[in-house]
């Protein structure tokens, strides 16, 4: 009878938590709500206009339809705006080795940019939109990882496989 007592005792001790454990707070902790009320349409709408698709332009595209060579744009990856002045973040494997790049912002509108820095080892890189003119661009807001908590949900907005904005 204790062997069982014992080994009851133990698991319960193991695969609960106990209340004590957690700090107790009068307020709620209005961050973490927000943050988890968020669902992938709210990220949408809230950050769309500071998502861009990352395109190049190339003369060797072999159409199968036409069943010739064309020169076209083709989307190549996604990236956000993280400065009004048209600084983009992408990563770096969307960019390397293009000699031209273009950006489509998610109004349709296209701008040359050209690269500022890469980091292939962490797959990062910075591109500037050069032709907006006086344009300032809408930004993406980003969250502060110092108050990620496990349990957490996390989305990632991209263009995988040609279709963009996907969540």
């Amino acid at each position: 009878m204790k062997k069982v007592f014992l080994i009851t005792a133990v698991s319960l001790l193991l695969f609960t938590t106990p209340k004590f454990l957690y700090p107790q707070t009068t307020e709620p902790d209005t961050q973490a709500y927000i943050i988890n009320s968020l669902d992938a349409e709210k990220i949408i709408d809230q950050n769309k206009p500071a998502l861009v698709s990352i395109w190049y332009f190339t003369n060797e595209f072999y159409s199968y339809t036409k069943g010739l060579i064309v020169d076209t744009n083709i989307l190549n990856g996604s990236g956000f705006i993280i400065h009004e002045d048209g600084i983009v973040v992408t990563n770096n494997h969307v960019i390397e080795n293009l000699d031209s790049i273009l950006v489509k912002t998610s109004d349709g509108r296209f701008f040359n940019a050209n690269v500022l820095i890469t980091q292939p080892e962490n797959d990062l890189a910075i591109l500037r939109i050069n032709d907006a003119g006086d344009r300032k661009f809408p930004i993406v807001q980003l969250g502060n990882s110092d108050s990620v908590r496990s349990g957490q949900r996390v989305f990632s907005i991209g263009s995988p496989l040609g279709f963009e904005y996907t969540i």
